[in-house]
């Protein structure tokens, strides 16, 4: 069993390196530290440089995730999410992924939110590594060379800089299995196998020969609904521009895999022999030949089947997909492509000197360290991660490409002359992959011709799928490295090239532009950088040549031990230990300031944010949200337009802080009636608001001010008072006559019940239901739109394929009612 299933286990247990804070010293994931120092918590300074984009890990997915686990923990929806921008669909955000299956499981089975993301992370890490390794496989690979393949990817910085966020690596994992999927479908084709075993005595039996090519393809079609199955599941975990670099991928594969693999309508492509009496190889018969052909396909027709795929993938998806396209057509960055929206967007592009990380990652910066400061410096301590300081909104994970010296190696080494056909198509998706990256012409392709494009995040995260490419690549060239010669230097090719490769790189560090005079800080940076990294990097290419040298004894197994470690002591020696940052979630609800009513809404008050370096804030947005506190503020990557220009309103400018264009605040200048009517309840702030009156109280630095007004609802008579709230609606008791006004955005799919009967919903801002005089147990209930159609378009796609699936599992039968024999008898080449 071990000897036989060593990969899967090896790629299972993988993800211990990266998650060993959280898995043995029982922290969550993300940088909690970066978060608690802020008030009202004031806790103790971090210990690591401020990252933004980490700390989406805390202000975005650790409250999604926690109200996506805690509704199916209740045995409702993700539907809503009522705690932070005066509402708005939790379903309608799509990496809250509240459909996708392994977060209805950790629901339903109450693990804690903390301990959830942890098992969720090691899940799809280790998944990644599986799909790779599976992917690896189909094209060839030995079990050596894939476990590698996957052992590479798993632990690549790309995917351990993202598992803070976790719908990043929650869809990537995805990618390698849909890849799988369609390699399965044109090297398990039908047409591939070309020769039958002899059969124990006598002629080929032409009636069971048949079988065996129904059998084939009814796999065949397994092997489809599989591939349909992981498009789901990719769709369904929720980061919609992945999903995209996903489908990318797959068409790109397809196209590729069409091309490379010969026409199957030559006939020494499609014969099938069998042996005759004297064991010598002999045709079979035109009539067999022509009964073969009719259930075999030429490898290009195996394109409509992946695209099927897709499209099939996508329909069972679309329980969550239609909710959130809905959703997206009032997104605040919606909008027609631009030219100048083209040149920000690909300003977001990897650079020249970005590509210093390729061999070794801590050669631009680690950012989970302080840079190496000398003490007249005259500035404060700062990250490492000096890419930031010379492009604006870089980051680690955004420019991840680095995948080392014995990646590089194997790349040079792969031997593309020899093994164009094999390695063409996925090294075609790395280049394209490079060169979008880059922000090259092709970027404008994407940006002005595919709907929504212009609207998506940094053009370098496609960068994955470079890394995706070289992975397989570098494993796949184990199976079949040139041969060297016996005498001369190029023998030593093995121990050189990892060198003679990173020095190029290396160099790339020092082509980083002067933008605003940050000149002499680079020329600190920069050489602190190369100064701190060069053991490592020493370290690494020693690794990587004597990895090279065992390469090519991989019959020996000390020779396959060394390679099978080299991925484990690279990730080591290149910082990736240290990647995912931990803490201690239990403060979000342990010390925050508490309302009066938790039904209420509060103001938290808020002006700046940094993208360097932590701004003073309180409560950031969404941190209420874990303590089930309702703020006006909020924070998302999709936010509705009316709810912008609604805090635009109430602030008097701009909601945006300057350096984040997803994050809305309640200013310091804010205009305390249209706080009233937008049913505040409190306001909190740092500093003091006249304009607010006299604080109630001062706990904590935090100046909370009550505000006078109807509150969160209310009707002519007073404040109507709540009963019970929930994802899917609320329910409350308020006294009429007259309108009864819940000041919670009025979106598509909110409809009321007043006393058990259906009533009239009205209002544009919030939602209006008029009372007749008397007390009334008014319920509003919201269901996402496109959910029902989703599900029934599902469903309907579901059945169909469960009844296919189910079909393909009948046992073939001869006449005569025989079985036929094992299909194992046929082979492939």
């Amino acid at each position: 069993m071990l000897r036989r299933r060593w990969p899967i286990i090896l790629l299972l247990l993988i993800p211990l390196l990266p998650l060993w804070r959280a898995v043995f010293m029982s922290q969550a994931i993300g940088p909690f530290d970066q978060i608690h120092h802020f008030a009202p918590w004031n806790g103790p300074s971090p210990t690591t440089p401020w990252d933004v984009l980490q700390a989406d890990g805390v202000l975005q997915f650790y409250s999604w995730r926690d109200l996506v686990f805690d509704a199916w923990g209740h045995g409702r929806l993700p539907f809503w999410n009522p705690y932070a921008l005066a509402g708005y669909p939790l379903l309608g955000n799509s990496q809250s992924a509240g459909l996708y299956p392994p977060h209805i499981l950790m629901g339903i089975l109450h693990i804690p939110t903390g301990l959830a993301i942890v098992l969720l992370a090691w899940a799809h890490l280790a998944w990644a590594g599986l799909g790779t390794y599976l992917f690896g496989r189909r094209l060839g690979g030995s079990k050596l060379a894939a476990a590698v393949s996957g052992m590479l990817f798993s632990l690549s910085p790309f995917m351990i800089a993202w598992t803070g966020l976790p719908s990043v690596i929650t869809t990537v994992s995805w990618i390698p299995w849909v890849l799988a999927g369609i390699a399965t479908l044109f090297y398990r084709h039908p047409v591939m196998l070309r020769k039958a075993a002899p059969a124990s005595e006598g002629p080929v039996d032409d009636e069971k020969e048949a079988a065996v090519g129904r059998s084939m393809t009814l796999g065949y079609i397994r092997s489809w609904l599989g591939l349909a199955l992981c498009v789901a599941m990719m769709v369904l975990s929720g980061h919609l521009q992945f999903v995209a670099y996903g489908f990318i991928a797959a068409v790109l594969l397809a196209i590729g895999l069409a091309i490379a693999i010969p026409s199957p309508f030559r006939a020494e492509e499609i014969s099938i022999f069998k042996l005759g009496p004297d064991g010598s190889e002999q045709p079979l018969s035109e009539t067999q030949l022509r009964r073969t052909i009719r259930w075999q396909m030429p490898p290009f027709s195996a394109v409509p089947l992946v695209l099927l795929a897709l499209i099939v993938g996508g329909v069972l998806a679309l329980p969550q997909l239609l909710p959130v396209l809905n959703y997206s057509q009032f997104s605040h960055r919606r909008g027609s492509p631009t030219a100048d929206g083209y040149e920000k967007y690909v300003a977001g592009a990897i650079k020249p000197f970005e590509l210093a990380s390729v061999p070794y990652a801590p050669l631009v910066g680690l950012p989970t360290e302080f840079a190496d400061l000398p003490p007249d410096a005259g500035v404060a301590p700062m990250s490492a991660y000096w890419p930031q300081f010379v492009k604006t909104g870089a980051n680690f994970a955004e420019g991840a490409v680095a995948v080392g010296p014995f990646v590089l190696s194997l790349l040079f080494l792969a031997g593309w002359r020899r093994r164009g056909r094999e390695l063409g198509p996925i090294g075609a998706i790395g280049v394209i992959a490079l060169l979008l990256a880059m922000g090259t012409i092709l970027n404008a392709a994407l940006y002005y011709g595919i709907p929504g494009w212009s609207a998506t995040g940094s053009p370098g995260r496609i960068i994955v799928l470079f890394v995706l490419a070289a992975s397989v690549i570098a494993g796949l060239a184990l199976d079949g490295l040139p041969p060297l010669p016996k005498a001369g230097w190029k023998r030593f090719v093995p121990l050189l090239l990892p060198i003679l490769l990173v020095v190029p790189f290396a160099l790339l560090a020092q082509t980083f532009p002067d933008v605003q005079g940050t000149e002499p800080l680079m020329a600190i940076l920069v050489p602190g950088a190369l100064r701190n990294a060069a053991p490592g990097l020493l370290a690494s290419v020693v690794v990587a040549a004597i990895a090279l040298a065992s390469a090519y004894h991989l019959d020996r197994p000390v020779s396959r031990a060394v390679v099978l470690a080299t991925p484990l002591v690279l990730f080591a020696l290149s910082g990736g230990l240290s990647l995912v940052r931990t803490g201690d979630p239990s403060f979000l609800n342990a010390a925050i300031v508490k309302p009066g009513d938790l039904y209420q809404r509060v103001a938290v008050v808020n002006s700046g944010w940094g993208l360097s370096e932590a701004a003073s804030a309180l409560a950031p947005p969404n941190t209420p949200a874990a303590a089930r506190i309702h703020d006006l503020a909020g924070y998302d990557s999709l936010l509705h337009r009316d709810t912008v220009a609604l805090l635009k309103d109430i602030d008097g400018v701009d909601p945006f802080p300057p350096a984040n264009g997803n994050m809305v605040f309640v200013k310091p200048a804010a205009d305390p009636v249209k706080l009233a009517e937008a049913g505040v309840s409190e306001a909190w702030s740092r500093r003091e608001m006249p304009q607010l009156g006299q604080p109630i109280s001062t706990d904590n630095g935090v100046y909370r001010y009550l505000i006078n007004g109807p509150g969160r609802a209310s009707t002519p008579q007073g404040r109507a008072k709540f009963e019970a709230e929930d994802s899917t609606g609320i329910r409350l008791r308020a006294t009429g006559p007259g309108y009864l006004i819940l000041r919670d955005r009025n979106m598509p799919g909110w409809f009321a019940i007043v006393d058990g009967k259906p009533a009239t919903l009205s209002g544009t801002t919030w939602m209006q239901v008029d009372l007749a005089p008397g007390e009334h147990v008014v319920e509003f209930s919201y269901s996402p739109p496109g959910f029902v159609a989703g599900v029934d378009a599902s469903l309907l796609a579901f059945l169909v394929l469960l009844a296919v699936f189910a079909y393909t599992f009948r046992r073939p039968r001869l006449a005569e009612g025989r079985t036929m024999d094992e299909p194992a008898k046929i082979v492939s080449e």
